[in-house]
């Protein structure tokens, strides 16, 4: 696996992209000290690499809903662990689902809901194949939440910038736009990546 390691550059955007991710383009060159097409190259980047997944709004729960949002362990069969991830991960009702190290153990945030609604809902994973067993823990009050810290770790996963398959053994093509290199798995995929590229 080949490795991408954030320059000091990179970290700086990340953090202010992480206190508001409605900061202009200009502003954050002011900030960082260097061109808007830079800055914007650098942020194609790290969505491209998937370092940066999505820029989303985050809602207040505890203000737009009286009724709690629960937390769901559940237990599976792992044989079946995958099957019952990929069905979890479909319903509208989850925020969050987390496979856990623990073996074979999933983690689920709902959205806040009535009792009523969260018994139907158990009913229906307790129908999966595979479910051996669940227990819920209601949220109160939110005290904190974040969403954006920036971890220690500055490496990354190489992937592709323009088909997201991981990136093997050094194997890759870059091309340089606007003094930033950019990671693609072949010359294929470098080729469509020149392609979307604004022409001068």
């Amino acid at each position: 696996m080949s490795f991408y390691q954030l320059d000091d550059k990179d970290l700086e955007i990340l953090a202010l992209l992480s206190k508001d991710s409605r900061i202009t383009l200009s502003l954050l060159a002011e900030k960082i000290n260097t061109s808007i097409p830079t800055v914007k190259s650098r942020i194609d980047k790290l969505l491209g690499l998937g370092i940066i997944d999505k820029f989303s709004l985050i809602l207040n729960y505890d203000l737009l809903s009286s009724h709690p949002l629960y937390y769901i362990l559940i237990k599976t069969s792992p044989k079946e662990l995958n099957n019952i991830l990929t069905k979890l991960s479909s319903k509208k009702e989850f925020l969050e689902v987390y496979e856990l190290i623990s073996e074979s153990q999933v983690l689920v945030k709902t959205l806040p809901m009535e009792m009523e609604v969260l018994q139907e809902i158990l009913k229906d994973i307790r129908q999966l194949e595979g479910i051996q067993s669940l227990s819920t823990m209601p949220v109160g009050q939110t005290h904190k939440q974040e969403f954006s810290e920036i971890p220690s770790v500055i490496s990354v996963k190489l992937r592709c910038e323009y088909c997201s398959k991981p990136i093997l053994d050094g194997n890759y093509e870059t091309h340089v736009y606007e003094g930033i290199n950019h990671y693609l798995c072949c010359k294929s995929c470098l080729r469509l990546f020149e392609q979307e590229i604004p022409q001068d």
